[in-house]
């Protein structure tokens, strides 16, 4: 193609750009003007033209017990409430002195391995495969049974097992190479399979 044509090319594609520039602008100023019509209509009438009285607001706009009034904002559909909001209570801290700390007689915690694991949330962790969730099955054996634990007699409870990464076989593999017995005890787990029933 010649440089005259190049020149033509380029003019062309210039004047294309600039009616397309040019009607997107003039249907945005158009969009801007249908708007303003539709905020003018949510506006009623007061009976002498003048357009300046508010829209009726609807019962479920009240105030009510616990909820804080609604406010009215603009958007592109008209008048549109806020969205309610419940009224939080004021949070009390429950705080003790260092004195009540130091004088109070507190009782001794619930012991599931004496002296070393007691009722509550306790935490098992290391470096992968060291031999935690093995750990974690022996200690389900103790107490279900009220067996030994480390060398500590603990004492024999429900126990519910969340075996959330350990197919049904993989537990039947461990627990028989742990000798756990049968018809001693009560160990209930939930392996893999379960957990996905949860959606977990």
């Amino acid at each position: 193609m010649t440089d005259s044509g190049d020149a033509y090319f380029g003019e062309q594609l210039a004047r294309e750009a600039q009616r397309k520039y040019h009607e997107r602008q003039q249907a945005a100023l158009a969009a801007a003007a249908r708007l303003a019509e539709r905020r003018k209509a949510t506006v009623n009438d007061d009976g002498n033209g003048k357009g300046d009285a508010p829209p009726v607001e609807p019962p479920w706009m009240a105030e009510a017990d616990g909820i804080q009034p609604m406010t009215k904002g603009l958007t592109n559909t008209g008048f549109t409430p806020a969205i309610p909001v419940k009224a939080k209570p004021p949070v009390h801290l429950s705080m003790m002195t260092a004195d009540e700390l130091l004088t109070k007689g507190w009782p001794e915690p619930v012991w599931l391995v004496p002296g070393l694991l007691p009722v509550g949330l306790t935490i098992l962790g290391g470096k992968p495969k060291v031999g935690k969730s093995w750990l974690a099955l022996q200690l389900a054996q103790a107490i279900a049974t009220g067996g030994m634990f480390l060398g500590i007699r603990v004492v024999q409870a429900l126990v519910l097992y969340l075996a959330l990464e350990d197919s049904p076989r993989r537990l039947s593999s461990r627990m028989k190479l742990q000798s756990w017995p049968v018809g001693k005890g009560r160990c209930d787990f939930v392996h893999v399979g379960g957990a996905r029933e949860l959606g977990c």
